[in-house]
């Protein structure tokens, strides 16, 4: 959903993969906000410069700078001089919640920074932001939201316990995660489901198969995926159908992912050596 007032675009994404989740995108904004807040609030800017009030503080935001901000809390901004560009994601409390005892950590969560420019923080969730836009994969971005959260949890929570460090001594549960998505290679597989099969908490899932497999779930899927359209079009299969049949939304999306990792399209790849 978008709508542009005055110069300024604001859309809103609610993406199915995410429950109660919502994104928002702000550009060219010079909106004074005043927001009483029911969801945890990550809001990162890629062109910034105004003042905002939070927690009895005034404080400034600048280019390539994150804020964070707490249900039932509020903040206002108080002068906004130029045009903004920022995307504001909500996280449900219950969300970050059971992320949180997944993790070992307190249930109730408290944000110790309100403001931060970790350029790691800010890339995972421009990461997190282009999937939902590009309507990625469940898989991916579920992926890429559980990251997100870990480095919120482990960086911004006040007593944050440090995140172990796993062992990745058995791999039996990778295998199965693998083997789960191989079978599957044309479904569409979440986080959770995929957490089950290997039996193990979606984070530890997620950092134990990129130690063993080189990749995350997501990209090995598309990785999957990539490999059977590549057989169906060597066997004259047309992209648009090889796409469905692999399990690609559509054409676009089979040719961005296989541009990237093939270097060609996949139409050009279907006369190769023909």
């Amino acid at each position: 959903m978008t709508e542009q007032t005055s110069g300024e675009l604001l859309s809103y994404a609610r993406p199915a993969a995410l429950p109660g989740t919502e994104l928002m995108v702000a550009k060219s904004s010079t909106r004074k906000w005043r927001v009483f807040h029911e969801r945890y609030v990550v809001c990162v800017c890629t062109r910034a410069s105004a003042d905002w009030h939070y927690r009895g503080r005034t404080r400034l935001l600048s280019d390539g700078c994150y804020t964070l901000m707490e249900p039932g809390e509020t903040h206002v901004n108080t002068v906004v001089p130029q045009p903004q560009d920022y995307k504001v994601l909500q996280i449900p409390s219950a969300v970050l919640e059971q992320a949180a005892g997944e993790l070992g950590m307190s249930r109730a969560p408290h944000f110790a920074v309100t403001q931060d420019d970790s350029p790691v923080i800010i890339g995972a969730f421009e990461r997190l932001a282009a999937a939902v836009a590009a309507n990625e994969a469940a898989l991916e971005q579920q992926s890429r939201f559980a990251f997100c959260l870990r480095l919120l949890l482990a960086n911004c929570v006040e007593r944050a316990v440090p995140v172990k460090r796993d062992p990745y001594a058995a791999r039996a549960p990778i295998e199965r995660a693998k083997q789960h998505l191989l079978e599957r290679f044309n479904e569409p597989v979440s986080l959770d489901d995929l957490a089950s099969v290997a039996g193990l908490s979606r984070f530890h899932l997620l950092r134990t198969f990129v130690h063993q497999i080189g990749l995350p779930p997501h990209a090995y899927q598309i990785r999957v995926r990539i490999e059977r359209a590549s057989l169906l079009l060597r066997g004259g299969v047309p992209p648009s159908v090889a796409a469905t049949a692999v399990g690609f939304a559509d054409q676009s999306h089979l040719t961005r992912h296989f541009r990237r990792v093939a270097g060609i399209t996949p139409s050009r790849y279907a006369l190769t050596g023909n």
